[in-house]
């Protein structure tokens, strides 16, 4: 585990957890109250998109209170359509005012197969809607209106 920049060619590139399978980090957070989002986008390493391999999973999970609640998961494979960054907004709200363990995972694609598999999580970061507000369907987590400045 490591954090590196990594630059995703015609997207901003920006400082990375770079994690290779079976990895996996956790933070302990004591959060603020009210609306918070986590926002995190992730992406494979772009010198591993030539090397083959079936891709990499991305796990997030959140432990509260000793129960464990899986937040993301998704698979991104090393094929064209997905290099580039694929952004997240996670809403941390029913945690708002708590202590929680926050956990990156990574593992490799559906095919076992660890070539390649340079899996990145770009600068995870606690965010907030402006004054708290939630977007006309509800969403706290709405990307209209959270403020985010890399």
């Amino acid at each position: 585990i490591a954090v590196t920049p990594f630059e995703v060619p015609g997207e901003p590139g920006y400082d990375t957890l770079l994690m290779q399978p079976d990895a996996r980090l956790s933070y302990t957070l004591d959060l603020p109250p009210g609306p918070d989002c986590l926002r995190v986008d992730t992406v494979m390493f772009p010198d591993s998109w030539t090397w083959e391999g079936d891709g990499a999973t991305f796990t997030l999970e959140v432990e509260h209170d000793g129960e464990v609640a899986r937040l993301l998961e998704e698979y991104l494979a090393n094929e064209p359509s997905n290099q580039h960054w694929h952004p997240h907004l996670i809403d941390l709200s029913a945690y708002g005012g708590q202590t929680v363990r926050l956990t990156f995972q990574t593992g490799p694609g559906p095919a076992g197969d660890y070539v390649g598999d340079w899996a990145g999580w770009g600068m995870p970061r606690l965010v907030r809607p402006p004054s708290g507000e939630v977007s006309p369907t509800g969403e706290v987590c709405d990307t209209n209106a959270v403020v985010d400045l890399r």
